[in-house]
């Protein structure tokens, strides 16, 4: 990228033709469009598109004319720093490359060692130095102690390369995520029960904006999931965690290697079969509270398999009616399972009751001949659904769009489906 090739995007923008872009250029078209072509292919986009002999930028041409437009301004503006050495009007076309090879001298002090890294020659770099001195007509380093230093005017325009070179930066990494956008494979990590009531609601309206993406959906136990996650396999990972207070901080984990970002707070139900509700005689005008659940202690339990994030909040359930009440509750587990719809069924078949957590009850189910009652806050059957990602790692643009597109899918049905609804949580995502 060059400064002339910003300056004739703005040029371009204002004529809207490559004819009059020429006139104000005193250039031919077709030299115009070699150049405006040059800087597409190394770009790798489109920046601007014919329609009926207009060019019109792309979102992608749209994104460069904007840093175009403030690459221009930090020239004009470090021109202007420099007017009164010179006896003539300052004009530098400055590069991407020859930023790079600024900085990296300020950085080695040596031009043996910059011209080493950058794979040129000395000469060339030498050149290339006396040739931005001579622009701005000062020294840029001067030799001391066998090193090159920066003179004080030299570092006032070494501060403008680095704010150059940031720009330059930008510009890529942006386009970039443009680029995610078109192409590319999305993988995501989340347990099988959640995966196939969870994605089914995301994945139609995320294709639908993005098509040329595709989503890889990897499904496993929630510590395999962690494993692949810290093994870079997938993406990020959708896992239920628990909602503790040592646990809603974003980031505050026993595994500092993975950062958990809660979105959702969903309360848990005592479920029971349609026929036992007058057996339990369980009260309807109000939440479950501890004594409530001690009648229970005769009645058998469907429960979740041990170490999983459903057992783990029913026993958190479990130990907050000791706690709350002083008398041990420890009901009978008549059987267990792994799987929420398994869970579910053997509820409907009179096997014992369960909790089950507001999501899967009233969104991903039907109730048929179940009754659920809400608990008392003060049982703490809660839970998070969250994202799940590495440690200092920057999200690709299409994940964080695919994020976004889980929220607004969820909000929207939990909201509008449900008088039971998910409530947003107070973190977010950086």
């Amino acid at each position: 990228m060059k400064r002339n090739q910003l300056e004739l995007l703005i040029i371009l923008e204002t004529c809207t033709t490559l004819k009059e872009a020429a006139g104000v250029l005193q250039k031919s078209p077709s030299t115009v469009g070699r150049t405006l072509k040059s800087l597409e292919t190394e770009l790798q986009c489109t920046l601007f598109q014919h329609s009926r002999n207009y060019l019109l930028p792309t979102p992608e041409g749209k994104l460069v004319l904007e840093y175009a437009h403030t690459f221009e301004e930090l020239t004009k503006k470090m021109e202007q720093s420099f007017l009164s050495l010179s006896t003539q009007n300052i004009y530098h076309n400055w590069s991407e490359r020859e930023v790079q090879c600024l900085l990296l001298i300020q950085k080695y002090r040596n031009l043996s060692r910059a011209a080493e890294e950058l794979f040129v020659s000395q000469p060339a770099l030498s050149q290339m130095l006396n040739t931005l001195e001579s622009s701005y007509s000062i020294p840029v380093f001067e030799i001391c102690r066998n090193r090159l230093q920066p003179t004080v005017m030299g570092k006032t325009l070494l501060d403008y390369a680095q704010k150059l070179d940031t720009l330059f930066q930008m510009i890529r990494q942006d386009l970039k995520e443009f680029q995610d956008l078109r192409q590319g494979t999305i993988k995501i990590g989340i347990p099988t029960s959640l995966s196939s009531n969870l994605i089914p609601l995301i994945a139609p309206a995320f294709l639908n904006r993005f098509p040329g993406i595709k989503l890889r959906i990897l499904e496993d136990q929630s510590r395999k999931l962690k494993h692949m996650l810290k093994e870079k396999q997938v993406d990020f990972c959708i896992l239920h965690t628990r909602n503790e207070k040592s646990a809603r901080k974003v980031n505050q984990t026993t595994d500092d290697t993975i950062s958990y970002y809660a979105y959702y707070e969903e309360p848990f139900f005592l479920v029971i079969p349609r026929r036992w509700k007058d057996l339990l005689a369980l009260p309807e005008d109000r939440p479950l509270e501890a004594a409530d659940l001690l009648e229970l202690s005769d009645i058998p339990f469907v429960l979740a398999a041990k170490r999983q994030p459903l057992r783990n909040v029913i026993q958190r359930i479990f130990r907050n009616v000791y706690a709350i009440t002083g008398t041990p509750f420890n009901p009978t587990a008549c059987c267990s399972s792994k799987n929420m719809e398994t869970i579910r069924r053997l509820v409907l078949a009179e096997t014992g009751i369960s909790f089950l957590p507001t999501s899967y009850l009233h969104l991903y189910s039907e109730q048929n001949d179940l009754i659920s009652y809400p608990l008392s806050a003060s049982l703490g059957g809660v839970w998070s659904l969250a994202i799940a990602l590495p440690k200092q790692i920057t999200l690709s643009r299409s994940t964080r769009e695919f994020i976004e597109v889980m929220k607004k899918s969820i909000e929207h049905i939990c909201f509008e489906d449900t008088d039971y609804p998910i409530q947003p949580s107070s973190q977010n995502m950086s």
